[in-house]
C-alpha cells in the first residue's frame, strides 16, 4: 500500500493496533515500541497506556484519548489534539510536524530527532522524556503542548480527565457557531431537533369543540332549588378561531354570551403589508394607551402588529382567561403570588394591572378545581424598554363599545350603571424606531368616560437606553381638559430590578393607568416605585421578593400612600405565599390608614394536599380578619374527597364547614358537595358536572373529555413503530401501549391502540408538553423529540403521529494499512454516513479508530470522509464504503481504508 517517501505514515494521528474500546487504562502496549524511531525503546516498555477524557467546557470532547507516562503531566497525542481543534497542523514525517496554528497563523515547526519546536520565533528545546515518538503520532508532554497550542489543559490524574479551554477561540468553536447560525436562519436543518414541532394551520371549518358546566343543588338561602349552566364552543371558521360562551344565573336563566373571531400570527403575515400579527373582532378589548386610556371590552374589533409574547415593563398587563364553574385561580409572576380569584365573571378570570419587571418574566396561572384537581399554564412575556427596530413601524388599534358585548341577554346591567356603557372608543397607538435604541411613540383615544362625558387624548413620547437603564418619556394632552408628562425608568443593579415613574397633571386630566385615579377627584402628581429581586437564604433557598410603592397627591390637596410587598418562600417542605398591603389616605383634617397581611400554605402530607389562607388585620396587633382550610385527599385512582373550614373573625363572626366527594371520570369531572354556615344558618347542597367534548382524528368521532377543549387546545397522540420509516402509521404496524404524556397537570398514558386524547393545552402563544416513553424495554426503538411544541388555540385538536423508528447500532472502522501489511486505526476522523434522499448521520473515530453510532434509522448510507478535514490532510477512502440498515439489523459493522495523496491504493 505505501508507496514512494510512504507518505501516509507521515499522517497526522493516533494509531493503536485493532483493539477493543474496552481497553483498560493500564493495559501494556507492545506494539508501538517496535515502532519507536530515535526515541527510547526502553520508556515506552515500561510505560503503560492511559486513557483520560478530554472535557471542553460542559461537554465531553473526547471520551478517551490515549496518553503515557506520569498521569499529572502525561504525554498526550498531538496529531488526535490538532484534528479535534481542527488546528492545521499534520505529521510530515516519523517525529516530524509542522503547520499554522490560531488566527495569526503562526508557523508551528516539530522535530523530535532534532530535539527541538518552533512557534513563530519562540524555539522551544525538547528534552528526552518530553517527546514519544510512533510512526504516525507524536506524544508531547501536556505542559509543553500548551506553549504550543493556543489551549489549557487543566488535568485530574485521580479522575483521569483533562478540562481543556482555548486561549483564543479555536476552529471548531467557530464552526459550531457558524453552523447554529445557520440553522437560526433557517439554512440548514438540525438532525436532531430539540423539540417536534406540530403545525396546526387554520381551517375554513374545523370540527367545533364543546365545553359543558353544570351545578344543580338547593340553596336555603335562595329560596330552595338552585341550578347553573354554562357552555363554550370553539372552532376554526373562515381561516380564523371562532370562541363562544353562553351563561346562566342561579334560577337558569341565560344571562350572559360572549363571541369573538380572532386570528395570531408571530410572523406578522396577517393582512398583507400592514404585517399584523394579532386581529379579533367580537367581543374584544381595545388597547391600552401610556397615558389616559386603559384596556377597555366591548363590542369591537382590535389589530396589533406587535411582537408575540413582548411588553413594554412601563405598561401593567391585563391577563384574561377562561374559567369554569366552579374552579378557582391563582396568578404567580416571577414565582410571586400576584392574586386570586375564587369566582368567574362571564366564564372567564381577568387580572388588571399586573406589573412587570424588565427582562424575562414568567407567568403562572395555576386552576383549582371544585375537587382538587390542579392544572397550570406557564406562559413568558419578555418585558423591554418598548423600543422597536430601527426603521420599524409597530400599530396597536382598537374599536369598541364600551362594556356592551355583542349579545345582551339579561336586560339587567351585569356591571354597575356608568355613563360610558355602549360609547364608542377609539384607540390607535404608534410606535417607530428612530435608532437602534430610540423610538417614537405616539397615540389617540376618544372615549367616554365614567359620567358619559367625551374625551379626546393625545400622547407623543420616546423609548430609549441610556447606559444600560431604560427611559420612558411621554407626554400626554386631553383636549379642552388637560394634560399630564410622565418620566420612567427602568434595569437591573446586581440581582435587584427596579422600575420608576413620576407622572405629573394639570386641570381636569383622566389617566385611567393609575391605579389611585377617582374621577371626582383630578390628579395633580403620581409617583409609583418597583423593586424586585431574589433573596438567598442560607444559600440554599432563593426567595423571590417585591416590592411596591404608590404615592398620588390630589387636585384638591388630598393624598393616598400606598405601599405592596410580596414573596414566596419554602420552608419545612411547605410553600408560604407572604403579601402586606399598607394604605394611607389624607383627606383634609382626617387620615384613614389600613394595613393587611396575607398568608397562603400548600403542603402535601402523606396522601392530603393541604391548603390555608389567612388575611391579618396589622394595623390592630395581628387580628386575624379571615381564615380558611382545605384538605384533599385520593380514595382511588378517581374517586376523592374535599374537606374545607372557614371563619371569619370581622363584625359578622361566621363559620363555614363544607365537604365534599369528586370523580374523576374519563370523560368528566363530577362533584358532590355540601355546606353549612352558623351564623347565616345558611346550607347549600348540590351536584357539578363538567366536561368537554372534542373530535378525535384518529378516531374519526367525537368523544367525551375533561373539560378543557373548547377553552384551549387538545391534542389526539398515536404511538406507534414506523418500521418502513415514512413517518405514517401503516395498518400492519405496532402500537405501542404505555406511552405518558406529561407536562399537562395530570399524566396520560396511551391506550392498547397507541392513542392518547390529552385536554386543557391552553391558549398561550405558544405550548408544549412531553412524551416519556422510559417505559419501554426495546433499546432499538428510537422516539422522536420527547418535547412537542406548537401555537395552541381554543377549540383546536392536535394530531401528532408519534413514530418509533426501528434503529442499529453500527460500528465504523477507519484505518491506513502499515508497510508492514497491519492495519490500524485512526482517531478523530470526521465523517458522515449520507442516505440517497440527503438524510445524514455524522461522527467521529475515537482512538482506536473505531466509531460507534447509536440509533441509525433504516436505510442505504454511503460513507464520506469530512470535506474540510480530508483536504487539509490530503486523505481519501481506497474505495467507497456503504452500510445497508433495515428494521431487523440490531448490529452493523463496516471499514474503510484511508490512502493519502501519492499513495496507490
Amino acid at each position: 500500500m505505501w508507496a514512494g517517501t510512504g507518505s501516509a505514515v507521515l499522517f497526522a494521528g493516533l494509531l493503536c493496533a485493532p483493539a477493543s474500546a474496552a481497553t483498560t487504562a493500564a493495559v501494556s502496549t507492545s506494539q508501538d515500541n517496535t515502532s519507536v524511531q530515535g526515541h527510547s525503546a526502553e520508556m515506552s516498555a515500561r510505560s503503560d497506556v492511559l486513557l483520560f477524557e478530554v472535557d471542553f467546557g460542559q461537554a465531553t470532547l473526547i471520551d478517551a484519548i490515549k496518553a503515557y507516562g506520569d498521569p499529572a503531566d502525561p504525554l498526550l497525542p498531538i496529531g488526535e489534539l490538532t484534528r479535534t481543534l481542527e488546528l492545521d497542523f499534520a505529521i510530515t514525517g516519523v517525529g516530524v510536524g509542522s503547520g499554522r496554528i490560531g488566527a495569526s497563523r503562526r508557523p508551528l515547526t516539530l522535530d523530535t530527532n532534532q530535539h527541538f519546536a518552533a512557534l513563530a520565533a519562540n524555539r522551544i528545546t525538547l528534552a528526552e522524556g518530553d517527546v514519544y515518538a510512533t510512526p504516525t503520532e507524536i506524544y508531547l508532554r501536556a505542559s509543553t503542548l500548551q506553549k504550543l497550542l493556543p489551549i489549557r489543559l487543566t488535568i485530574d490524574s485521580d479522575a483521569m480527565s483533562i478540562a481543556l479551554s482555548g486561549t483564543e477561540p479555536l476552529p471548531f468553536e467557530l464552526r459550531s457557531s457558524r453552523l447554529a447560525h445557520r440553522a437560526l436562519v433557517g439554512e440548514i436543518d438540525s438532525n436532531l431537533p430539540d423539540s417536534l414541532a406540530i403545525a396546526s394551520p387554520y381551517a375554513w371549518l374545523g370540527a367545533p369543540a364543546f365545553d359543558i358546566g353544570m351545578a344543580l343543588g338547593s340553596d336555603n338561602a335562595r329560596g330552595g332549588f338552585t341550578r347553573r349552566f354554562e357552555g363554550r364552543v370553539a372552532a376554526d371558521v373562515l381561516k380564523t378561531s371562532f370562541s363562544g360562551y353562553v351563561g346562566t344565573d342561579d334560577s337558569g336563566r341565560p344571562s350572559s354570551a360572549l363571541v369573538r373571531l380572532e386570528r395570531r400570527d408571530a410572523a406578522g403575515s396577517l393582512l398583507g403589508p400592514l404585517h399584523a400579527t394579532y386581529v379579533a373582532a367580537g367581543d374584544v378589548y381595545a388597547p391600552a394607551l401610556a397615558i389616559g386610556a386603559r384596556s377597555v371590552g366591548g363590542t369591537g374589533v382590535v389589530i396589533s402588529t406587535a411582537r408575540i409574547a413582548e411588553t413594554s415593563v412601563f405598561q401593567r398587563i391585563t391577563l384574561r382567561g377562561e374559567l369554569p364553574l366552579g374552579y378557582d385561580i391563582e396568578l404567580y409572576v416571577n414565582e410571586v403570588l400576584r392574586g386570586a380569584q375564587d369566582k368567574s365573571v362571564q366564564g372567564r378570570y381577568e387580572f388588571v394591572d399586573v406589573p412587570l419587571v424588565r427582562g424575562r418574566n414568567v407567568i403562572r396561572v395555576v386552576t383549582f378545581g371544585p375537587h382538587g384537581e390542579r392544572s397550570e399554564q406557564t406562559r413568558v412575556i419578555n418585558a423591554g424598554g418598548g423600543q422597536v427596530a430601527a426603521g420599524q413601524l409597530s400599530l396597536d388599534a382598537g374599536f369598541v363599545l364600551q362594556d356592551r358585548p355583542v349579545f345582551t341577554l339579561d336586560r339587567q346591567a351585569i356591571l354597575p350603571p356608568s355613563g360610558r356603557k355602549g360609547n364608542p372608543r377609539g384607540v390607535i397607538q404608534l410606535a417607530y424606531g428612530l435608532t437602534p435604541t430610540v423610538t417614537l411613540i405616539g397615540g389617540y383615544v376618544h372615549y367616554s368616560d365614567d359620567f358619559g362625558q367625551v374625551r379626546n387624548t393625545a400622547t407623543t413620547g420616546l423609548r430609549t437606553s441610556l447606559l444600560g437603564v431604560a427611559v420612558q418619556a411621554d407626554y400626554a394632552r386631553d383636549f379642552g381638559r388637560g394634560s399630564s408628562y410622565a418620566l420612567g425608568l427602568a434595569g437591573s443593579v446586581g440581582p435587584i430590578s427596579y422600575f420608576a415613574r413620576n407622572n405629573e397633571y394639570s386641570g381636569d386630566f383622566n389617566d385611567e393607568t393609575n391605579a389611585l385615579v377617582e374621577i371626582t377627584r383630578p390628579l395633580r402628581r403620581s409617583t409609583e416605585a418597583q423593586i424586585d429581586s431574589v433573596v438567598h437564604l442560607f444559600s440554599r433557598n432563593a426567595i423571590p421578593v417585591s416590592l411596591r410603592g404608590l404615592r398620588a397627591e390630589y387636585l384638591n390637596g388630598d393624598a393616598t400612600l400606598y405601599v405592596q410587598g410580596r414573596t414566596t418562600v419554602s420552608l419545612f417542605d411547605t410553600l408560604f405565599a407572604v403579601g402586606s398591603d399598607y394604605r394611607s389616605d389624607d383627606a383634609g383634617s382626617s387620615t384613614t390608614r389600613t394595613w393587611t397581611g396575607d398568608l397562603a400554605a400548600t403542603r402535601r402530607l402523606d396522601n392530603w394536599q393541604l391548603r390555608a389562607a389567612a388575611n391579618l388585620d396589622l394595623q390592630r396587633r395581628f387580628d386575624l380578619r379571615s381564615l380558611a382550610m382545605t384538605a384533599d385527599r385520593p380514595l382511588s385512582e378517581r374517586f376523592g374527597l374535599r374537606l374545607g373550614l372557614g371563619k371569619s373573625f370581622g363584625i359578622v363572626r361566621d363559620l363555614t364547614a363544607q365537604a365534599g366527594v369528586s370523580a374523576q371520570l374519563p370523560f368528566a369531572d363530577a362533584n358532590f358537595s355540601g355546606a353549612y354556615s352558623t351564623e347565616q344558618k345558611r346550607w347549600q347542597i348540590g351536584i357539578q358536572l363538567n366536561f368537554g367534548l372534542a373530535f378525535d382524528p384518529f378516531a374519526r368521532r367525537y368523544r367525551m373529555t375533561r373539560p378543557g377543549p373548547a377553552g384551549g387546545a387538545s391534542a389526539a397522540l398515536l404511538a406507534f413503530v414506523d418500521a418502513d420509516a415514512d413517518g405514517r402509521a401503516g395498518a400492519d404496524e405496532r402500537r405501542l401501549e404505555g406511552i405518558k404524556i406529561t407536562g399537562i397537570g395530570s399524566n396520560v398514558v396511551t391506550d392498547a391502540k397507541g392513542e392518547a386524547f390529552v385536554t386543557g393545552l391552553g391558549s398561550n402563544p405558544t405550548g408544549a408538553f412531553r412524551v416519556d416513553s422510559s417505559s419501554l424495554d426495546d433499546v432499538f426503538l428510537t422516539s422522536p423529540p420527547q418535547d412537542v411544541s406548537f401555537a395552541p388555540r381554543p377549540g383546536q385538536v392536535l394530531r401528532v403521529p408519534y413514530p418509533f423508528t426501528p434503529t442499529s447500532e453500527v460500528v465504523i472502522r477507519l484505518q491506513i494499512e502499515q508497510p508492514d501489511g497491519t492495519r490500524v486505526g485512526l482517531s478523530s476522523l470526521r465523517f458522515v454516513l449520507v442516505t440517497p434522499d440527503g438524510g445524514l448521520v455524522d461522527g467521529s473515530t475515537e482512538f482506536d479508530g473505531t466509531a460507534v453510532l447509536e440509533n441509525v434509522r433504516p436505510g442505504r448510507y454511503e460513507l464520506r470522509l469530512d470535506p474540510e478535514q480530508s483536504r487539509r490532510l490530503g486523505m481519501r477512502l481506497a474505495k467507497s464504503v456503504t452500510v445497508s440498515v433495515n428494521s431487523e439489523s440490531g448490529q452493523v459493522s463496516a471499514s474503510g481504508i484511508i490512502i493519502f495523496e501519492g499513495d496507490k491504493p
